[in-house]
């Protein structure tokens, strides 16, 4: 998720090939003109990726948005990393998801994905590297990829009428495949913070009189005010670790006294398959997809974020929690992945670029097999 209040890198990583597209493994191919512009090419975001580096507990729950580590993303079928790097007084050059530190070095990252570009030659990486944390954070990134010898992009002037074939030609490495880094902050995110799993729905749990609804809301709102009376609507990405700890903490101890009944009837929706209340949301991220791909490429070059994944609100850990969920649960639990692929198949969109999306190794070979039919369909 790229928003105004995270200090981000997204460190996109963007498998094009050569003559062809690959699969695990990198089999698979279909053929991509290299006369197509780079903003046109249908590929997978990895939301947050270095994320899938954190272990379990409360707060990695609503910080941890992959199931494996980066290399594993691109086995899985992610073409694009969302990576965001921080310079941190005793570790180095990390990671980080909001205010959570992830502790995995960025100069192994990159070596992790030299490795597989490596064993994949025709396939171009894509870092768009943007806002580090900490003082110097980009001097030390500039340097880990200099020393890494990642050609690096900084303005982006270099994507208008950028081609496939004139990316290709300016990311040589030597001997390890194809990748290129820009560091000029030029992805557009169309980011929408009300896209959240679980929620309120018309007249919900703030207004009704019944006593678990009335319970329901009092708990609730002693978790605000437990993180720092934040409100409802508040993304989760403008609290600090200490108040996201405090909020998580307090929902988990309130889940003794809500049981499931009260959560499917208190006027709340969720986002899961099976419930009486998931078409709501459903019809909400496929609304928001349906407006970001009929916007169509950008004319300047700039590549497009299609955020098919469930955004954070303090109101939607705080359930979340009580319903025992997580960001990565939220996916599967949704089948999100499933479904966008579902409409990436029955031809729902004309425009994809960057498919952004939530535990990549949830079906994300099946959604990569989609938009390669995709862009087939395109092509011929």
């Amino acid at each position: 998720m790229r928003s105004p209040s995270f200090v981000t890198l997204l460190f996109a990583v963007c498998a094009v090939w050569g003559g062809g597209v690959s699969s695990r493994g990198g089999g698979g191919a279909m053929a991509y003109d290299d006369e197509t512009l780079f903003n046109s090419v249908p590929m997978i975001m990895a939301h947050d990726a270095a994320s899938g580096y954190l272990g379990g507990g409360l707060i990695n729950a609503w910080t941890k948005t992959q199931s494996a580590g980066m290399r594993e993303q691109l086995d899985c079928g992610a073409r694009v990393f969302d990576a965001r790097p921080k310079l941190d007084e005793d570790k180095g050059l990390v990671w980080h998801h909001g205010d959570v530190t992830v502790d995995y070095q960025f100069s192994q990252s990159v070596e992790d994905i030299l490795s597989w570009t490596a064993a994949h030659p025709a396939d171009l990486v894509y870092m768009d590297i943007w806002d580090c944390v900490g003082e110097g954070c980009m001097g030390a990134v500039t340097a880990a990829l200099t020393s890494a010898g990642v050609p690096i992009m900084d303005s982006c002037a270099d994507l208008d009428g950028l081609t496939l074939g004139g990316l290709k030609a300016m990311a040589q490495t030597a001997g390890s495949g194809l990748l290129i880094a820009s560091t000029a902050d030029c992805a557009n995110s169309n980011y929408d913070s009300t896209l959240a799993c679980s929620g309120y729905q018309g007249r919900g749990a703030e207004e009704k009189d019944d006593e678990a609804a009335a319970t329901l809301r009092s708990g609730v709102e002693r978790c605000y005010e437990a993180a720092g009376r934040v409100s409802a609507n508040a993304t989760v990405s403008s609290l600090s670790s200490t108040q996201l700890g405090a909020l998580v903490e307090c929902a988990d101890a309130l889940r003794a006294s809500i049981n499931a009944t009260t959560l499917e009837s208190a006027g709340l929706y969720n986002c899961y398959d099976g419930s009486d209340t998931a078409e709501y949301p459903l019809s909400r991220m496929m609304a928001y997809l349906d407006g970001v791909s009929s916007a169509g490429p950008a004319a300047d070059g700039t590549p497009a974020q299609h955020q098919a994944l469930w955004e954070e609100t303090v109101a939607s850990v705080v359930l979340g929690t009580l319903a025992r969920s997580s960001l990565v649960k939220d996916e599967n639990w949704s089948k999100l992945n499933s479904l966008v692929m579902a409409a990436v198949q029955e031809g729902r969109w004309t425009h994809i670029n960057w498919l952004e999306v939530n535990d990549v190794c949830d079906g994300g070979e099946e959604l990569l097999a989609a938009l390669q039919t995709m862009q087939r369909r395109a092509l011929f």
